[in-house]
């Protein structure tokens, strides 16, 4: 048996170290914060608190921006949705502990880049979603490690160079 942990709040998030309050629940597996756009930042002690979260609902809300303290420890997380936000930042390091996740989605964002190493431990991604941003250029080093991708979707974007080989 697992639970889902449903984050509505009134208070508009503007600070990028908030916390959730709540208690240590070891059964919970699905954290919900999508669909609130009065959350800018996302909660840094998540993974504290649940720790055997495997997916993690931040769509359709207002996030800005990444950083790798919203993800520290996320060792089972294999489902991350970020799509339809405001992310124009991505912390370096930020997805470096989701050494299981199969599904990332970005898609619908303002990045206008990425770091070419920002993918490297998602050795089991099977799924990107990088959709309607405003990417001009890609390094084909963003891909390098995502041996069991199949499905990458980054029609939408302003891609003004071919993918390159420099990093």
């Amino acid at each position: 048996r697992y639970e889902q942990f449903l984050v509505e709040t009134d208070e508009i998030i503007l600070t990028s170290n908030w916390n959730i309050s709540c208690e240590f629940n070891e059964t919970v597996k699905w954290f919900d914060i999508s669909g609130n756009k009065n959350v800018k930042y996302l909660p840094v002690n998540v993974i504290e608190k649940f720790p055997n979260l495997t997916i993690y609902y931040a769509f359709n809300s207002s996030v800005m921006e990444i950083y790798k303290n919203n993800f520290y420890g996320a060792e089972k997380l294999q489902g991350l949705w970020l799509d339809h936000n405001e992310i124009s930042f991505i912390e370096i390091g930020s997805f470096d502990d989701l050494r299981s996740l199969k599904w990332l989605y970005l898609g619908f964002n303002k990045l206008t880049t990425l770091d070419a190493h920002l993918f490297d431990n998602l050795k089991p991604l099977v799924s990107l979603s990088l959709e309607k941003n405003q990417l001009t250029s890609l390094s084909i080093q963003l891909f390098q490690e995502l041996h069991e991708l199949i499905w990458i979707h980054l029609n939408g974007n302003p891609v003004s160079e071919q993918i390159t080989d420099e990093y």
